[in-house]
C-alpha cells in the first residue's frame, strides 16, 4: 500500500535518435507539439454523468461568452483539448494566455494592485506559485463538487479549497539499453553510489528532488547533507529541466537522471524511446490546480470550464495528448513509498529553502 507522507498531489512526443521534443509544462520553459498521441485513452468516459447544477452554471457561463485561462501549455495543444468542451458548450470560448506560473501571479497581482480589471478568470499552476495569492485572500473557493467533480480531487491550500486537474510523479529516468530497473537503487540514500559517477544527471535548481525534505523521515538537514554526499560521490552531469536531462537518457549520453516524471517519459516509451522510470522510496508529487480568481470576469464560465476540467472528458484529452491525469499512482509504485508535495504552506517554504540551498553547491 502506498502511503502518503502528505496530501497527494503537467506533453506530445516525437523521438529521434538523438532527439526529445515534449510540449505543455516543459520544465525547460514552453514546449513544442509532437505528434505522437495515446490513443488508448479514447477508452475513457466520453462525457460527464448529468449533473442539474452543473447544467445550470454552464447555462449561465454561456451567456458570459467565454472564459479566460492562464496556463503554461502550448495553445496549439490546448485547444484540441478543449475542443469537445467548446462543442458542448458552444456559447463559452477558451481564451488561453500562456504564461510561466509564476508569470500568470504576478500579473493578477499587479491587475489587483493597479486596480484593473484581471485578464484571467482560471489559472492553472502549482500551489507553490500560487501561494501569494492564497496568502492576499485572492482566490475565491468554489466547490466543485456539487457539479460532480469528485471530492478526492480538492486539495485545502491555507483553509481554501481548490481542486487538482494533474498529478505528475517523480523518480529516476534510465536508458533501458543501458541499464536494467535492478541496476537502480531501490532507495534515494543509497543513490549516492560510486559506480554511479559520471552517469547520473541533477538539476542545478535542486528543482526535481527538493520535495524531499517535506517527507517525515527526511528533513531539511538530512536532505541537505545527502545531497552533498550524492554530488561528492555520484559526480553528477548538471543538466536544466526534464526535457533535457531525457534527452541525453535517450541519446545515452547521460544515462540516469534525478528529473523523471512519469508523463514525459510514459510518452517517449510509448514512441519508442529506450527509457523507463523507477520510483524509489519517496515519491515527489507535482499537482496542477485550478483556482478561480476573485473578481473574475466570467465566474459563472469559469465555475463550469473548472468543472470539465477535472471531469472525464478532459482527463481522457489530456491523457491522450500529454500522459496526463488526475487519477491515482502510476504502474511501478513500489510498496511503502511514501508521496511527497508543496501543498502547505510549511511544505512549500521547505522546499523553496532547500532548493536554494542545493543549487547554491551545485556546480
Amino acid at each position: 500500500m502506498i502511503t502518503r507522507a502528505r496530501a497527494t498531489y503537467a506533453t506530445l512526443v516525437s523521438v529521434g535518435a538523438l532527439s526529445l521534443a515534449l510540449t505543455a509544462c516543459s520544465s525547460s520553459g514552453g514546449g513544442s507539439a509532437g505528434q505522437a498521441t495515446n490513443s488508448a485513452a479514447t477508452n475513457a468516459p466520453t462525457s460527464q454523468a448529468a449533473n442539474g447544477a452543473l447544467s445550470a452554471i454552464c447555462q449561465k457561463g454561456q451567456s458570459e461568452g467565454q472564459v479566460d485561462y492562464f496556463t503554461e501549455q502550448d495553445p496549439s495543444i490546448f485547444a484540441k483539448e478543449a475542443k469537445p468542451f467548446e462543442t458542448q458548450y458552444p456559447g463559452i470560448k477558451v481564451k488561453i494566455t500562456q504564461l510561466e506560473p509564476q508569470d500568470q501571479v504576478s500579473r493578477v497581482l499587479t491587475e489587483i494592485q493597479a486596480g484593473h480589471k484581471l485578464d484571467a478568470d482560471v489559472l492553472a499552476g502549482d500551489p507553490e506559485s500560487d501561494l501569494p495569492l492564497f496568502k492576499a485572500n485572492d482566490i475565491q473557493a468554489v466547490d466543485l463538487t456539487q457539479y460532480g467533480v469528485a471530492s478526492d480531487l480538492g486539495v485545502k491550500i491555507l483553509g481554501t479549497t481548490v481542486f487538482v486537474t494533474q498529478r505528475v510523479f517523480h523518480g529516476i529516468g534510465y536508458n533501458t539499453q543501458k541499464y536494467k530497473a535492478s541496476d537502480i537503487p531501490d532507495t534515494w540514500q543509497a543513490l549516492a553510489d560510486p559506480k554511479l559517477a559520471g552517469k547520473i544527471s541533477v538539476d542545478p535548481r535542486g528543482k526535481w528532488i527538493a520535495p524531499l525534505v517535506t517527507d517525515p523521515n527526511w528533513g531539511p538537514t538530512k536532505t541537505y547533507s545527502w545531497y552533498q554526499g550524492l554530488l561528492k560521490t555520484d559526480k553528477p552531469q548538471v543538466v536544466k529541466g526534464v526535457t533535457d536531462s531525457l534527452t541525453k537518457v535517450v541519446s545515452g549520453e547521460v544515462p540516469i537522471t534525478t528529473s523523471a516524471r512519469s508523463a514525459e517519459v510514459e510518452q517517449l516509451a510509448a514512441g519508442g524511446a529506450p527509457v523507463a522510470i523507477k520510483y524509489l522510496d519517496v515519491v515527489p508529487v507535482d499537482e496542477v490546480v485550478v483556482p478561480l480568481l476573485k473578481g473574475a470576469p466570467h465566474p459563472n464560465a469559469a465555475t463550469c470550464f473548472m468543472a470539465w476540467l477535472t471531469g472525464p472528458v478532459s482527463q481522457a484529452q489530456q491523457f491522450k495528448y500529454e500522459f496526463k491525469t488526475n487519477g491515482p499512482t502510476p504502474k511501478g509504485m513500489p510498496s511503502g513509498a511514501s508521496l511527497t508535495n508543496d501543498l502547505t504552506e510549511q511544505n512549500i517554504t521547505e522546499i523553496a529553502d532547500i532548493e536554494t540551498k542545493m543549487s547554491a553547491i551545485t556546480k
